[in-house]
């Protein structure tokens, strides 16, 4: 008995002695908040996860975004801003987006620097968030002014990267040869022109950074915070950066030691759908479900391409289930159930799920992904472009449409063509299998890092202090590049130098030996 009360003794010991420096830990999070959209709400369903593991979690947003659920166990702090929140919801506003980007970014880099100035000229707020001695800040990486925040509040940081790898060579090794910039939507087997494009992209991301991160070093002159750090360098002082990346779906790659690769965050199996919902679908028999939806991006499509859409369903056997704001639609028979908000995961976790026309976003595609289900994808911006053709040129599970040029007769031939070829659903099953051969669960794993940094009071020894102290051009190696080449002409010149000396002299020294045999 007194040995088994030991053996206890021990086990309870040794589980404090790993897990206890991590129990209980306050952790404020900071998610992407100048847009309310999935990134957002993923932000949200890891803090319960932190919740659930008995942390203390608050949410650091700002006032414009209208939280209607809290979720369970968050505590919500603001910061109180005079902006609205930007919000994608008609097609119209999407199009004029894709025909000139640049307005809406500029716009986003406007809002995240008021929100600068909003957090650090709340001094009331600023205290608060002292006092509540915080053991972690865990944010969105591209919400810049979180990285201000965290060089503030002077604790350990995790960065979380919804969309996986975002073509920053300052964070992640990068080469343009077999590395496709997100926004490009090359695959990894690039042409020369492809390569090329590819480079000035990544040149071009790289000094826009700069461009847009510029007024943050200015907002750190103003509120008289560590000027020592540039915002363009802050990532050296973050522990660790979450990526959401499966490399079964993701194309391979190196990173760096802080980064950690982790896949099935967003993956969730399938629950039991509502009684009606479930009786739509059972009726659809042995053909299945479509289920069709483009996100919070296009909650409303135009009258005119819908109409286009719901002809199309009206042809096929299948029972459609479509996201769309506006249910008063030309030619929507009576195969279409449209809805302005649907239980995405759930329809496409079902075992009648044919196929999934999705933006490609990156939920919908970790979805379809961990469920198996073809898809025909619809990109609409940015990242979008980069998953729909790993989705049909890596995975061979869907193919992809112009959602800015469909017509009746492409869309019903590429739902067909996914529909009636049996090699799509057998690679999709494929990949699902792939993604979830996991030695650990991806939220567990999540878990574990950011418990792993709460434990150790940040984790900088993944870093290399020595390759993040080097300048670009050393990292480059062109000083040693440029050495090389002058030590290789040096050399040739003084082999010319040699070459003509001796030449010279061969010349020289001729004439005399002839003169000299003459004279014999």
């Amino acid at each position: 008995m007194a040995v088994m009360h030991l053996c206890f003794l021990l086990l309870v010991g040794a589980f404090i002695s790993l897990y206890g420096g991590a129990i209980g830990a306050k952790i404020l999070l900071y998610p992407y908040s100048q847009m309310y959209n999935s990134r957002f709400r993923n932000i949200m369903k890891i803090g319960q996860m932190m919740a659930a593991r008995n942390h203390s979690v608050s949410m650091l947003i700002t006032t414009d975004i209208n939280l209607k659920d809290i979720p369970e166990g968050i505590m919500v702090l603001t910061v109180k801003v005079d902006y609205e929140t930007l919000s994608f919801s008609s097609e119209e506003l999407l199009t004029d987006v894709h025909k000139n980007p640049f307005p809406l970014v500029m716009k986003l880099v406007e809002k995240s620097r008021g929100t600068l100035d909003a957090l650090f000229g709340n001094k009331e707020l600023l205290d608060t968030l002292i006092s509540k001695k915080f053991d972690l800040l865990f944010y969105d990486i591209i919400a810049t002014e979180s990285l201000v925040l965290r060089d503030y509040l002077n604790i350990p940081g995790v960065g979380y990267s919804n969309l996986g790898f975002d073509g920053d060579w300052t964070v992640y090794p990068e080469h343009p040869a077999y590395m496709p910039n997100i926004i490009t939507g090359y695959s990894d087997h690039m042409s020369f022109w492809e390569r090329l494009m590819n480079t000035l992209m990544l040149t071009m991301t790289v000094f826009f950074k700069y461009y847009v991160t510029a007024p943050f070093n200015d907002a750190k002159e103003k509120y008289n915070l560590n000027k020592s750090l540039p915002i363009t360098t802050s990532y050296t002082r973050l522990s660790i950066l979450i990526v959401n990346v499966d490399f079964a779906f993701d194309y391979p790659r190196p990173v760096y030691p802080w980064v950690k690769t982790v896949s099935g965050i967003l993956f969730h199996p399938a629950k039991p759908l509502s009684k009606d919902l479930e009786e739509f679908v059972e009726s659809s028999g042995e053909h299945g479900i479509i289920i069709m939806s483009f996100g919070s991006m296009v909650a409303e499509l135009t009258p005119e391409k819908a109409e286009i859409i719901a002809r199309v369903f009206a042809q096929l056997p299948q029972k459609i289930i479509w996201r769309n704001n506006n249910s008063d639609i030309s030619g929507l028979a009576n195969n279409t159930k449209v809805m302005n908000w649907i239980p995405q995961n759930d329809l496409v976790g079902h075992a009648k799920a044919r196929l999934f026309i999705t933006h490609c976003g990156i939920s919908g595609s970790h979805e379809a992904l961990y469920h198996g289900v073809p898809v025909v994808a619809v990109p609409l911006f940015v990242d979008q472009f980069s998953h729909a053709t790993k989705f049909v040129e890596r995975l061979g599970m869907g193919e992809k449409l112009d959602f800015y040029n469909i017509t009746r007769s492409t869309f019903s031939a590429v739902i067909l063509k996914v529909l009636n070829n049996p090699s799509y659903f057998a690679n999709a099953k494929r990949a699902a299998a792939m993604v979830r051969d996991q030695p650990m669960d991806g939220k567990e794993t999540l878990m574990y890092w950011v418990e792993y940094v709460i434990r150790n009071n940040g984790t900088l020894h993944f870093h290399s202090q020595a390759m993040e102290r080097l300048s670009w051009y050393q990292y480059l190696l062109l000083d040693v590049i440029i050495f090389l080449f002058m030590v290789v002409v040096c050399v040739f010149i003084f082999l010319i130098f040699c070459s003509k000396m001796l030449c010279s002299h061969v010349f020289k020294v001729q004439p005399q030996l002839r003169k000299r045999d003459k004279t014999d």
